[in-house]
Formats: structure tokens, C-alpha cells, sequence
């Protein structure tokens, strides 16, 4: 009975040893397993995801936009929505139409991953009546802008050389969702459209086990090459440039929505107003180019900041590498770094900084916004309304440079000198009277010529 007992005691000190030194192991293993690393020339070292995160890393993100604007190409093809020259093809407008659709197949076909096409079963028919969701005109006599916007990008890594890059967008403002395989190690791709990924719920949240995809290499094909984008300061800034101007021209609804609430709401007060300025303005707007641009980081935000060759601001402040917002000059609301610069300054200063916002309204023409910072009084007795304001302003302000130079304070009241100049070169002084008020607002008058 004794010897028994030993027997026992012995054994389960042998078991609990054999515990610890498991345990033991598993911590070792854990601390010392090597993290994967991806590397992309010219940006930092990208860790590997095990689970589906928002993309963050701006070539990253832009590499693959690139793939998609690819293939929303070749949905344009599709849908007979892409230009082409009739007489020098020598064809009719319907056999144009449909050589151009049946290459658009055949593309996206050879794009399709293969177990994409064992599991969904697809044929040329299915296509075409998918993808007209997003036709516009079917009319192979002109290029036709299919308004794109990404609203969520998610990335997970199978393997070293394979990750899944999740796709949430709109085209032609219609849900257009797609799972994109791309393999490092022949810079291939292949692509899921959004059936699998509602048959086989891919979401940021799905778990390992459920992700069906394999990290099979992609077969090479004439189609389905990418290239590695290099996304630095100045191409990230022309890219959010170009689209918020491409948005502007053919979607102005998505341009309005991507714009800072606040300043849309000042600026324009509705989507009507915006409209009627695209309108107003769309041979300008149709010119306009990056002349300047600069980044910075504020608040946790990345803030680029461009300026066309008329001098005009866009001030994009980034979120993240998908979402962001836009103002359009300088003055309507107050921006971080002005706020920062105003209150940490003395009265002259927040004067000259008041005066400056004055300027940059008369050079975009924005007599609204200088014609209701004008004293009651002032603008009663000298502009019967805001039509008579913005004919004398152009008259007297508009192309001319100004330049504050000194400011004088009797009761709370700063009398500022500025230099106004002709394009002649020829130069005038005027004064304009300034009364500070709460926050960063202010009323101004000036002497009446």
C-alpha cells in the first residue's frame, strides 16, 4: 500500500515537472519567434498582418489603387463606355461596341483568380450583366469618367509572399467591393469579386480558419502585372490634388461631401451654391494645375497643402491613407496652424492676420466673405447691398497685391496701413480700420475713395 502511494506521489511530480518544462518551452518559442517583415524599396519596413487592418502605408495603398483603376478600365470596356476612333478603325459604331466588350471579357477573365472561377461559376453573359450595373452611356464616341472612391482598404498576409487586400469602394456611386490576391514574388495579381466575398463573408473580423484562399502562386499572364508605386510627399499630394479636381468636374455631389462640414457650410451653404460655383467656373477649374505643394503633420493628421498657379489654395488634411477632407482657401474657417499663430500673439499681430484673410478673399474673389466682415454701420451708409460691394472691390481691390506695414490702437480700435499695388507697379495707401472681437472674429472699415 505504501509502495503504491510512493508510486503515485512519484508520478505525478514526474507529470508535474513535464508541465513546467512545456510551459517553459512554449514561453521560449514565443519570445523568440521572429516576426515577418516585408520590405518595399524606398518606405519603411512594413510588418506582416495576420489579421485583416486598414492599410496604412502610402505606396502600399496606392499600388494597389493603381490595380484598380486597371481593372475599372477594363469594366469601361465592358460597358462600350470607352473612347474609340471609329474612322481610323474603319467600323461601325456596334461592331466597335462589341470587339471592345469582348476584349474587356477576355481581360477580366485571364484577371480572375482560378479559385474564383472553380467556385463561382461565371461565364461571359454573368459579365457583362454584373459589371452594366456601372454603365453610363455604352457610347464607344467618348471617354467616360466612372467617378471611383475608396472608402475602406484592408490588408491580411497569408504568407510571406501573398496578402489579401480587402476593397470597400463606390463606382459611379454604386457599391463596388472586391477581394485583390497579390503575390510579391513575380509582382502578380488576381482578383475576387464581391460574390465570393458574400458567399464566404470576408470581413475585417473573419476568422483564419475560414479564409478559403490559398497562398498559390499566380500564374503569370499578359494582364495581370502590378508595379510597385513609391508614394512619396509630392506624388501624394498631386494624386489627392488630380482627384478632388476630377471630382469636381464630373462629380461634384462626391466633391461636396469630401469638403471640411464646417467650411462647406460657411462657404457655400449648400450643395446648390457648390454646384452653381463648379458651373460658373468649370473652364478655370478644367486649367488648374499644382504649381506648389508642402505636407505637415498636425494633430495626428497629415496635412497637404497645394497651390495652383493662380495661387489658390487646397488644403488637404488626411486621417488616414483613405479618408480625408478639403478646404479651399485659407480664411473661411480657422485652420490649426492659424489658430496656433493667433493666440500666441499680440493685438498687431492678430490684426495683420485678420487683414491678410481680407486679401486672400479680394485675390479669390470672394466678396461675400469681405462685404459681411464690414461694419454695420460702415456698409449701410456706403454699399446699398452686397452687388453694389463687389462692384466697387472690383473696381478698386481686384488684381492688385497688398501689403499691411504698421497699425496703430486708440480704445481697442487699430488703424493698419496698407500698401496696395497696381500691376503697373504703381502703388497707394489706405487705412483700414480694425475692431478685434471674440474668438478670432472681427469687423473692419476702410477709407472710401
Amino acid at each position: 500500500m505504501k509502495n503504491n502511494k510512493k508510486m503515485l506521489i512519484l508520478l505525478l511530480i514526474c507529470l508535474l515537472i513535464i508541465v513546467i518544462i512545456c510551459i517553459n518551452i512554449i514561453i521560449i518559442l514565443k519570445r523568440n519567434k521572429a516576426p515577418k517583415y516585408e520590405i518595399h524599396e524606398g518606405e519603411d519596413i512594413i510588418r506582416l498582418e495576420e489579421e485583416f487592418v486598414e492599410v496604412s502605408n502610402n505606396s502600399y495603398f496606392y499600388t494597389v489603387k493603381s490595380i484598380m483603376n486597371g481593372f475599372i478600365a477594363y469594366i469601361k470596356q465592358i460597358n462600350g463606355d470607352q473612347y474609340l476612333n471609329l474612322e481610323k478603325l474603319q467600323m461601325t459604331e456596334a461592331e466597335a461596341t462589341n470587339k471592345l466588350q469582348q476584349v474587356g471579357i477576355d481581360t477580366i477573365k485571364e484577371l480572375l483568380d482560378r479559385q474564383y472561377t472553380e467556385d463561382i461559376q461565371t461565364n461571359d453573359e454573368k459579365l457583362v450583366k454584373y459589371f452594366n450595373q456601372y454603365k453610363q452611356k455604352g457610347n464607344c464616341r467618348e471617354n467616360v469618367y466612372y467617378s471611383f472612391k475608396i472608402n475602406e482598404m484592408l490588408r491580411k498576409d497569408i504568407s510571406n509572399e501573398i496578402q489579401l487586400v480587402l476593397i470597400k469602394s463606390k463606382l459611379v456611386n454604386n457599391d463596388f467591393n472586391i477581394l485583390i490576391k497579390i503575390d510579391n514574388r513575380n509582382n502578380r495579381y488576381s482578383i475576387f469579386l464581391e460574390d465570393y466575398i458574400t458567399k464566404y463573408n470576408y470581413n475585417r473580423e473573419m476568422n483564419e480558419q475560414d479564409i478559403k484562399i490559398t497562398d498559390t502562386e499566380i500564374a503569370s499572364n499578359p494582364y495581370n502585372e502590378y508595379k510597385n508605386i513609391i508614394a512619396e510627399e509630392e506624388y501624394v499630394s498631386i494624386q489627392l490634388f488630380n482627384e478632388f479636381k476630377n471630382y469636381m468636374l464630373n462629380d461634384p455631389k462626391t466633391a461636396y461631401e469630401i469638403m471640411n462640414e464646417e467650411y462647406r457650410e460657411k462657404k457655400y451653404g449648400s450643395y446648390e451654391n457648390f454646384y452653381k460655383y463648379i458651373q460658373e467656373n468649370r473652364e478655370q477649374i478644367e486649367d488648374i494645375d499644382v504649381k506648389m505643394y508642402n505636407s505637415q503633420e498636425i494633430n495626428g493628421k497629415t496635412e497637404y497643402i497645394c497651390l495652383d498657379e493662380e495661387g489658390k489654395y487646397y488644403i488637404f488634411t488626411r486621417d488616414n491613407v483613405v479618408n480625408y477632407s478639403v478646404v479651399l482657401d485659407t480664411y473661411t474657417i480657422d485652420l490649426p496652424e492659424f489658430l496656433d499663430k493667433y493666440n500666441s500673439n499680440k493685438a498687431e499681430i492678430k490684426v495683420g492676420l485678420n487683414l491678410q484673410k481680407i486679401f486672400d478673399a479680394i485675390k479669390d474673389k470672394d466678396y461675400k466673405y469681405v462685404y459681411n466682415k464690414l461694419d454695420e454701420t460702415f456698409r449701410n451708409n456706403n454699399f446699398k447691398n452686397e452687388e453694389e460691394f463687389k462692384r466697387y472691390a472690383e473696381q478698386n481691390f481686384s488684381d492688385k497685391e497688398f501689403k499691411y506695414t504698421n497699425c496703430k490702437e486708440t480704445n481697442d480700435i487699430y488703424v493698419a496701413t496698407v500698401e496696395i499695388t497696381k500691376n503697373n507697379g504703381e502703388s497707394d495707401q489706405r487705412e483700414f480700420i480694425v475692431k478685434l472681437e471674440e474668438g478670432t472674429d472681427f469687423i473692419m472699415s476702410f477709407n472710401v475713395k
